[in-house]
């Protein structure tokens, strides 16, 4: 994995960066986007398989559309891509 690669994305999860291991947080804290100061036109979201969707149903609403998605394998994670 190249660490750099991910160097310029913004974790809308975390506060602070942690330590740079996986693309994204294995355990990431659920946040209210309508609550955030400033949204980026395109982002990037990995859903669990396994677990409840968060962020799709609140981006719909705040008008975000999906326009990629790439599922892993079925105990695994979909990647999305919505954008504004």
């Amino acid at each position: 994995m190249d660490p750099g690669a991910f160097s310029t994305l913004i974790d809308l999860a975390q506060p602070t960066k942690p330590p740079l291991d996986f693309a994204w947080a294995h355990d990431p804290p659920e946040l209210n986007l309508a609550a955030q100061e400033w949204l980026p036109p395109r982002i990037w979201v990995a859903s669990w398989h396994t677990r409840r969707a968060v962020y799709g149903p609140q981006l719909a609403e705040l008008g975000y559309h999906s326009v990629y998605a790439k599922s892993g394998v079925p105990q695994g994670h979909t990647i999305t891509l919505w954008e504004k």
